[in-house]
């Protein structure tokens, strides 16, 4: 029931979350993320990929870039930037780290202000698009 009801908030577009609301639904779209780079990992192994041969010759020049050595080779980058966002998130949402933002003195990284930063423009320009 609660599931489909944050289902439902996101399709409506979201306007108003508690942090605990936030944390559950940013979980579980990591838990997406996750599967997502399992999908690609898959794909990437089904697809024919060049001998070390094959590669010593294209690092030389002598060979061209295949096509399969570039879709594997843009897989791989996508694979490891799912995978930093996935983990990212769900590190960033431990309990211990929640917690340690409590204590006295804590204070914000000079990333975490920057994109706090980035955050809000991509906020504000989303409210206010520019016209075309």
């Amino acid at each position: 029931m609660r599931r489909e009801r944050e289902d439902r908030r996101l399709s409506d577009g979201l306007h108003s979350l508690t942090v605990e609301e936030a944390i559950r639904l940013i979980r579980r779209e990591a838990g997406r993320l996750s599967r997502t780079q399992s999908a690609l990992e898959q794909i990437q192994r089904a697809i024919e990929a060049p001998s070390a041969d094959e590669l010593r010759q294209m690092e030389e020049g002598t060979r061209r870039l295949s096509v399969e050595a570039h879709v594997i080779a843009r897989l791989q980058r996508a694979i490891l930037e799912v995978e930093r966002a996935e983990k990212d998130l769900r590190y960033s949402l431990w309990k211990s780290t929640l917690l340690a933002l409590a204590k006295p003195g804590t204070r914000a990284t000079k990333e975490d202000l920057s994109l706090i930063q980035a955050a809000l423009e991509a906020r504000q320009a989303s409210l206010n698009p520019r016209p075309a």
